[in-house]
């Protein structure tokens, strides 16, 4: 490094490379974590969902009888969530 305009372009140079290597390590964590939570995500969905289809199988003749249930309430718990 014998100018300082050199100096300056290589100092500008490896903060650009620098910028561009941080951001993509963050866009590809980003994705990972994603990707491992995706999963979890979805398991306890459907864990929700079967608590609650087997709750209302388990009440009374009755109450299906006098209000309306179903798979519509099943859907508004999932979606809920």
């Amino acid at each position: 490094m014998d100018s300082a305009p050199a100096t300056v372009l290589t100092v500008a140079t490896s903060l650009l490379l620098g910028y561009g290597i941080a951001r993509a390590g963050a866009a590809g964590f980003n994705e990972l974590r994603n990707a491992v939570f995706a999963k979890v995500a979805q398991r306890s969905i459907r864990k929700i969902a079967k608590n609650v289809f087997v709750h209302l199988h388990n009440l009374d003749l009755s109450f299906h009888l006098s209000r309306q249930t179903g798979m519509h309430l099943i859907k508004m718990c999932t979606d809920s969530i």
